[in-house]
């Protein structure tokens, strides 16, 4: 496995479902956690030391939790007609992957990574290849409780019986860290899996640690992180109490650029993912390749004269800029029901809703959202392309008659060209008229005289 496209959980991904992907299904076979699911394979039973199984395991947990409970209502986890809605939803929703990304990070892995800072072992600031293994560990073993020592127990008493009771963390490499860990799980398969009575399953557990090591150091002397014990803070990092990182970067005319690590390089990944040129996963304080790439597309998306993946004062001053936008799109969404209709349904058409960047999307769902209005439609139950591929047609149907359908057409290329301000003007114009005619249809009707 490469560090140069390294994403948080690859190597989970990978030794769960050898890159088969969140459309993944077990067999179950000798498995404890039977059939399991998705890129992690999240188990749908638990096997008590008594023998007894309770079905439902992660990937019911999962389900209930999350946006497609409608879609399995009534189905059992491990059943052929849940793993054929599974693979359904996997191929037909491009967001059902993200979702189980998600709800891992959220689950698993941040309550493991919360839980030994507890114990008193903080790997925030780590790089790839730790986080990684936190990761895969949260995923095969559990974060860890009280009761169930799990990926916590993993990471402690590996590290402990490598380096002593007494051991300093901070002196530590990444890459001592997750060969302690490793080394840990390949030698106390049993003890960590008793439930698993073939040999050959055992051996398989005890193949996929000596594996997962050695990817995971490959991944460490790719990106080599400085320890806390051994970080000299520059200039640039010594930031006053009151200036933000970016506040920093900016004043300091210092750059954002390839494998650097810390709060400025988080805050400027959220940013770009809210601008729609990252995936929120990607978010991790690194600067990869991901990022660089990101920042690439938006200089050349936003006309900035340097074109470089790197983020000067000049990038990350217009970055800040498309953030004060945003948060005008925010505001409008929230005040107009049509437009924030609009943008839901372009975004179901792909990133950027099928546009060269995420302001053209949005320029061309404040034009949808004005001829819709125009039309007369009072929401948006659909947003489709035309046969031809040029334009954008908005549907509202009436519940009580399928005969019954309002469209609305834009096309694709102007509607991308107007400003968003221009189509706020616009609905609010169209919304004055509309409550005109109203209230002189009203009135009217009022004065007639009676019969």
């Amino acid at each position: 496995m490469s560090g140069k496209d390294w994403e948080l959980g690859q190597t989970s991904k990978h030794y769960e479902t050898g890159g088969r992907g969140a459309s993944t299904v077990s067999s179950g076979i000798d498995d404890p956690g039977g059939v399991s699911y998705g890129s992690y394979q999240m188990t749908s039973q638990v096997k008590t030391k008594e023998g007894a199984v309770i079905v439902g395991g992660t990937v019911a947990a999962f389900v209930k939790s999350s946006k497609y409970a409608d879609d399995f209502a009534g189905l059992t986890p491990g059943s052929a007609d849940f793993s054929a809605k599974w693979k359904e939803l996997a191929k037909s929703d491009t967001s059902f992957a993200q979702e189980q990304h998600d709800y891992i990070k959220r689950t698993h892995y941040d309550k493991l990574v919360d839980r030994l800072e507890g114990k008193g072992l903080d790997l925030t600031s780590r790089g790839p290849a730790v986080q990684d293994a936190l990761w895969s560990t949260a995923v095969q073993y559990g974060p860890g409780s009280d009761k169930r020592p799990g990926g916590s127990g993993v990471f402690l008493k590996g590290l402990e019986e490598k380096f002593g009771k007494g051991y300093d963390v901070s002196k530590l490499s990444d890459k001592e860290i997750v060969s302690a860990v490793q080394d840990y799980k390949a030698a106390h398969v049993k003890e960590l899996f008793p439930r698993v009575e073939k040999q050959k399953t055992l051996d398989s557990l005890k193949n996929r640690a000596e594996n997962e090591k050695a990817d995971l150091v490959k991944l460490a002397d790719l990106d080599k992180t400085v320890t806390q014990s051994e970080a000299t803070p520059s200039s640039r990092d010594k930031a006053p109490a009151d200036k933000a990182p970016s506040d920093l970067h900016a004043q300091d005319g210092g750059i954002l650029k390839r494998h650097e690590h810390g709060p400025a390089v988080k805050e400027l990944q959220d940013k770009l993912a809210s601008l729609g040129y990252m995936e929120g996963k990607d978010a991790i304080g690194t600067y990869g390749p991901k990022t660089e790439a990101a920042v690439e597309k938006y200089q050349r998306d936003s006309g900035l004269k340097s074109v470089d993946g790197k983020a000067g004062s000049e990038t990350l001053a217009s970055i800040n800029g498309a953030m004060q936008r945003q948060q005008g799109v925010d505001q409008l969404r929230r005040a107009d029901p049509l437009f924030d209709q609009a943008v839901t349904q372009l975004e179901k058409h792909g990133p950027n809703g099928g546009f060269k960047n995420r302001d053209e999307m949005q320029r061309a769902a404040g034009q949808v959202a004005f001829e819709a209005k125009v039309s007369g439609m009072s929401r948006i139950d659909d947003l489709v392309a035309s046969t031809d591929g040029k334009g954008l047609i908005a549907v509202q149907r009436n519940p009580n008659n399928p005969l019954d359908v309002n469209r609305a057409y834009v096309d694709r290329h102007q509607a991308a060209t107007v400003p968003l301000e221009q189509s706020q003007q616009q609905l609010a114009s169209e919304t004055q008229r509309q409550s005109q005619d109203e209230q002189r249809t009203q009135a009217a009707t009022q004065a007639a005289p009676s019969r």
